[in-house]
């Protein structure tokens, strides 16, 4: 996925983690629909970290295609036509980014391995 947000301005997508780490990884601005159906909306919190950071814009998913489609357009348009708010929200996605975190679990997991805990 790295080649494919390295070209995009803008992402529009669900919000589970892997994907916010990503988005994160690479500072992409995005629109966030958390997936509706999950009976904790983990990803609506997930999306809300970004939104609240000001790296995305948290989009509820109305479960009806062409509701979306009513209620999104505005919202695509006025970041299309606005590069410095899409950039502005890049950056905020890149400060949220942990690009060592790998190394840091696995650092704790070295350390409780060889401490026999």
């Amino acid at each position: 996925m790295a080649d494919v947000w390295a070209v995009t301005d803008l992402a529009i997508a669900r919000s589970g983690a892997s994907t916010c780490a990503e988005l994160c990884a690479c500072g992409l601005a995005s629109i966030l629909m958390p997936y509706p159906f999950h009976k904790d909306l983990h990803q609506r919190a997930n999306a809300k970290v970004l939104a609240e950071a000001g790296a995305a814009i948290l989009f509820d998913d109305e479960k009806d295609a062409r509701k979306n489609a009513v209620k999104l357009r505005p919202v695509l348009e006025s970041l299309l036509f606005d590069a410095t708010k899409r950039k502005a929200m890049a950056e905020a996605a890149k400060k949220l980014a942990r690009p060592d975190a790998a190394n840091h679990v696995a650092q704790i997991l070295k350390t409780l391995a060889s401490s026999g805990a």
